[in-house]
């Protein structure tokens, strides 16, 4: 699409202009502009193929009200479309309209009433998603999870009653999704305080679910990454439980929607000039797959570089390995009357004609 002309005060005829013309042009293009940006961000991150805030539907539109929630959505929507054609002009739009939702929002925090409401958190989630979008990189850890620990913080006052909250479920999630990986990726442990709403959150959503046992399974190898940073050499605990990670990455691998070869996620870096930037949810899986397979054979090839990842090592195993987990599942649905007949059908016939103080 190339670089959009953001400012049309660039072209020849500006000299033809008068100051107040071109100030009505100025303010035209950034109503178009951000109309535009707005209009695509919601296409796809909203009602777009398994958008990533689909929750988002039941704010839409934000109410007149809450201007810290329509400016977060409107500096997020001029981000996306500055990342889509390349202009650096829109994103120095969405940087100022940040600016001003981020004013917005730390007033607007001053009454309790504001902060316990959906749109809030949804408001510092959108912060937290512009961050992203901007690709800016950030000083420290602490700057880096800033909307992250303040979301936290607003899920800390809003309570455990939240959860039974569709919405806020999702919105959860949403966290979620943002917070493992950036925790995985820098390589410390998931906070103390996300894992108890986590725990309130399980008894509210599928856990056998592929999408939470992945983050499960983030959430153990972040933990596994942070203690190796303290204890040298790595002890044999450590290395049975980046084992066993690597096994349940195969299982977990294997029940995920229309999952790719597994080789491939783990040679090709989840930040590689290929990595798929489009809003999805299939996206953001594909991407926390790659990283964990990543960071899983970084990780057993530190701790035990003479045995490669079983998936290398034995490539039959994922196959062996959801053939049994799915006979132990029969086993412990099915009753005895049914399984006796397979049982006695792999007795040793001599085991009859034995004496029975001899068997």
């Amino acid at each position: 699409m190339g670089r959009v002309p953001f400012l049309i005060l660039h072209s020849l005829e500006r000299h033809r202009l008068h100051p107040p013309e071109i100030m009505l042009i100025e303010q035209l293009l950034s109503f178009f502009f951000k109309k535009k940006a707005k209009r695509l961000f919601i296409s796809h991150h909203v009602f777009g193929d398994s958008p990533v805030l689909h929750y988002m539907k039941s704010f839409w539109p934000p109410s007149p009200n809450d201007k810290y929630l329509t400016f977060a959505v409107r500096a997020v929507s001029l981000a996306y479309l500055s990342s889509e054609v390349r202009s650096p002009d829109v994103l120095q739009q969405a940087r100022k309209t940040y600016g001003s939702a981020l004013a917005l929002t730390n007033k607007a925090l001053h009454s309790q009433d504001i902060a316990l409401k959906n749109g809030t958190l949804l408001t510092v989630l959108l912060l937290d998603l512009f961050e992203n979008l901007t690709n800016d990189e950030p000083t420290s850890t602490a700057s880096a999870t800033k909307h992250l620990d303040g979301a936290l913080a607003l899920l800390k006052l809003r309570g455990n009653a939240q959860f039974q909250d569709a919405v806020s479920l999702a919105m959860f999630q949403h966290l979620s999704s943002s917070l493992i990986p950036s925790c995985l990726e820098r390589g410390i442990a998931i906070p103390k305080v996300y894992l108890r709403f986590r725990s309130q959150a399980a008894r509210f959503v599928d856990t056998n679910d592929p999408d939470w046992r992945l983050s499960d399974l983030m959430i153990q190898l972040a933990k596994l990454r942070a203690s190796l940073k303290e204890s040298k050499p790595a002890s044999t605990q450590a290395i049975a439980t980046a084992q066993y990670l690597d096994l349940e990455f195969l299982d977990i691998n294997n029940t995920m929607p229309q999952s790719s070869d597994l080789k491939t996620r783990s040679s090709q870096s989840p930040s590689s000039e290929n990595s798929d930037n489009r809003p999805s949810q299939a996206v953001d899986r594909e991407r926390n797959l790659r990283l964990v397979r990543a960071l899983l054979d970084e990780t057993l090839s530190k701790l035990s570089p003479h045995e490669p990842s079983l998936l290398f090592q034995y490539p039959a195993i994922k196959i062996q390995i959801i053939n049994l987990t799915a006979r132990l599942s029969l086993v412990k649905a099915a009753p005895s009357s049914i399984l006796l007949p397979q049982f006695e059908r792999h007795r040793n016939p001599r085991q009859d004609r034995m004496p029975p103080g001899r068997r």
